[in-house]
């Protein structure tokens, strides 16, 4: 059994890898490709694998079926179909964060990857960094992911 704060890890590692996941599959929907997005998107999956791979604690059937339901509840308050590219990556980026704030120096090392990679996403999307709206959005939703993971 995992401890709570490896369970919130990967959930936070989870929900980092499934943001990509949710950006690959818009860019799918919409006929759209974008080398420099699909780089992104390899970078921060090997990125997340690495993470996974720093939290070597097995999860058990229980612990599995809860983190699938804590990512239900974010892909249905946060990932919709109408949110923006710059809300998932703000809210990839404050997740991030605050788990790099409670990690030790190895596993911030791959944390701090992890956020200049969503941060360079971030700037692809949000140029001038002008979008106030979403960020307010993208605070709400790691709000609610918090209290989910509590």
């Amino acid at each position: 059994m995992a401890s709570k704060a490896t369970r919130k890890a990967l959930l936070t590692l989870g929900i980092a890898h499934g943001i990509t996941d949710s950006i690959e599959a818009a860019y799918a929907e919409a006929g759209r490709q974008s080398k420099t997005i699909d780089k992104f998107i390899e970078r921060i999956r090997y990125t997340c694998q690495r993470g996974f791979d720093l939290w070597p604690d097995r999860l058990d059937k229980k612990e599995l079926s809860k983190i699938s339901k804590q990512m239900e509840v974010l892909e249905g308050s946060v990932i919709g179909s109408e949110t923006t590219f710059p809300v998932l990556t703000s809210t990839a980026l404050a997740l991030l964060s605050d788990l790099r704030d409670r990690a030790n120096s190895d596993k911030q090392q791959v944390l701090d990857r992890l956020l200049s990679l969503y941060w360079q996403m971030h700037r692809y999307y949000d140029r001038r960094l002008d979008k106030w709206e979403d960020y307010d959005t993208a605070r709400d939703a790691a709000k609610k992911v918090s209290e989910v993971m509590a």
